[in-house]
């Protein structure tokens, strides 16, 4: 992110205050890097709870009967893209480990 800090604020102002729950006093405390880190880990835990939603939507929606539905649904095609690649950068974080294997 390049640009002054004063640019660097007021972008990350708006996930400081709202998901972080961070008071601008503490907002001044942090570095960058603790900063991404704070908001890589509310992030991972939003996908988790989509991730937990959509695996119980897609159990309930293959165990229905098929009618239109070519092939089964999986939790790439109910949550997109962006799934997708949260779930790729956090099998590649842990060594390519999936769904509590040991890497």
């Amino acid at each position: 992110m390049g640009g002054t800090i004063a640019a660097w604020v007021a972008a990350v102002e708006p996930i400081a205050y709202g998901p972080l729950g961070l008071r601008p006093w503490d907002l001044d405390r942090l570095t960058p890097r603790e900063f991404g880190a704070m908001s890589s880990a509310v992030e991972n835990e939003d996908w988790r709870r989509h991730e937990l939603a959509g695996w119980i939507v897609m159990h309930v929606l293959n165990h229905l009967p098929r009618r239109r539905r070519a092939s089964p649904v999986t939790l790439d095609k109910l949550l997109g893209a962006h799934y997708t690649a949260w779930r790729l950068r956090r099998e590649q974080a842990r060594g390519g480990a999936r769904y509590g294997e040991e890497s």
